[in-house]
Parts: structure tokens; C-alpha cells; sequence
């Protein structure tokens, strides 16, 4: 009685713990994506939007009372393991970059690091 008790037991622990690294697992894949559609609404009720797509490349663009400004393109590199994201842009010949480290607080929210200054801006929501 005892040896099938502690088999039991053992083959519930077993059970348990598949599930628990299963489901980490999946949170983190989660969490690194920057691909998507990400929102920051400031105090002015402007909204600006980033667009990241899967080959490198994404726009941004300001939302004020249903209309689009300041749209332009850019392309972006995302280091998962620093969570360093770097942002490339060329308007009008002007040709420019930028880092900045990004802290994710869940899988559809992140704030973003600046390095010049150590400022925090966020939170930008999925969409």
C-alpha cells in the first residue's frame, strides 16, 4: 500500500512539474515578441504608434482625434537576450539611430529605457 502511495505521489509531482515548465516556457517566448502593434497615449491625448512586422522593418506614427501625423518608416533590430532594441531611420536623407533597452512588465506591456538619459517612458501597450 505504501509503494503504490509513493508511487502515486511521485507520478503526480512528475505531472505537476511538466506542466509548470511547460507553461513558463511559453510566457517567455511570449514576452520577447516586439513584433506587433505597440500604443503609448500621452497626457495630451495623443497617441503614438509603433508598428514592428516580422522581416526588420516597422513605421510610427502620432494618432490625435482620429487623424495621423509625423508617419515615418524605419527599420529595427531586437537583441532578446539584453533586450537591447535598435532603431534605424533615414528621413530625408537624414540618416539616424537609436538604442534603447526595453523592461517588459508582461507579455503585452513594456516601458521603454532611453540610454542617453536613463528616462523611462511607458507603459506602450500591445494591440
Amino acid at each position: 500500500m505504501k509503494k503504490a502511495l509513493f508511487a502515486f505521489i511521485g507520478l503526480l509531482f512528475v505531472s505537476v512539474m511538466t506542466i509548470g515548465f511547460t507553461s513558463c516556457k511559453s510566457n517567455d517566448a511570449e514576452i520577447d515578441n516586439i513584433v506587433g502593434t505597440w500604443k503609448l497615449t500621452n497626457d495630451y491625448d495623443e497617441t503614438e504608434v509603433y508598428i514592428f512586422k516580422k522581416d526588420g522593418t516597422g513605421s510610427y506614427h502620432i494618432e490625435y482625434r482620429s487623424q495621423k501625423y509625423q508617419e515615418w518608416f524605419f527599420g529595427y533590430s531586437y537583441d532578446k537576450s539584453t533586450k537591447i532594441l535598435s532603431i534605424f531611420t533615414n528621413i530625408d536623407g537624414e540618416y539616424d539611430s537609436d538604442t534603447v533597452t526595453l523592461r517588459w512588465e508582461d507579455a503585452n506591456t513594456i516601458y521603454v529605457v532611453t540610454d542617453d538619459d536613463d528616462e523611462i517612458l511607458g507603459p506602450f501597450k500591445r494591440q
